[in-house]
């Protein structure tokens, strides 16, 4: 049994992205930056013509599939990069940049809330209350999107908050407007 292998075959254009192994890291360059990704010592990594080969043992079978995917998600953020589109519904409730990592947001609180973006995101506005968080790796793009969502978590009776543009809430009809 141990003799089976499990391997899946990468395509990469080579002109555009580079992979190099150093022991058991992935260097990963593009014309976005680079990533790291660091392989389990049960996995292999091999450089065919064309073709990038990850394999392993068959009873390994679903992590070999995990870093599968973790490697496609790294060539598609140096390649074309990770982004999301996040509206603010609320009146008065809009967002500004402070330096150059420092989200400035107004939800209708006393204060102002700040935060500050990872030196690997960048914020692209198109008003004050729409805009886009863009990177190479997409665990912190969503990590971010899901710690700005929740400054202000959506109110499904008021229609208020942070949330993902391409996110449908329905509205609910409250109590007091059936008496």
């Amino acid at each position: 049994m141990k003799n089976f292998y499990f391997n899946k075959l990468i395509q990469i254009q080579e002109n555009k992205i580079t992979v190099l192994k150093k022991g058991s890291l992935l260097l990963i360059r593009g014309p976005l930056g680079s990533s790291l990704l660091e392989l389990p010592k049960t996995i292999c990594f091999k450089k065919y013509k064309c073709y990038y080969r990850l394999f392993g043992l068959i009873v390994e079978k679903n992590l070999v599939l995990t870093y599968y995917k973790l490697l496609l998600n790294r060539i598609r953020g140096v390649d074309l990069g990770f982004s999301e589109l996040l509206t603010i519904n609320g009146v008065g409730w809009r967002v500004s940049l402070k330096d150059s990592n420092i989200l400035v947001f107004s939800l209708g609180y006393s204060h102002v809330i700040e935060y500050t973006l990872k030196n690997c995101v960048e914020v692209i506005f198109y008003d004050k209350q729409r805009f886009k968080i863009f990177g190479v790796d997409l665990e912190i793009v969503q990590q971010t999107v899901i710690d700005l969502c929740k400054l202000r978590v959506f109110n499904v009776y008021k229609g208020k908050g942070v949330c993902k543009y391409s996110q449908v809430y329905t509205l609910k009809i409250s109590s007091k407007s059936k008496a």
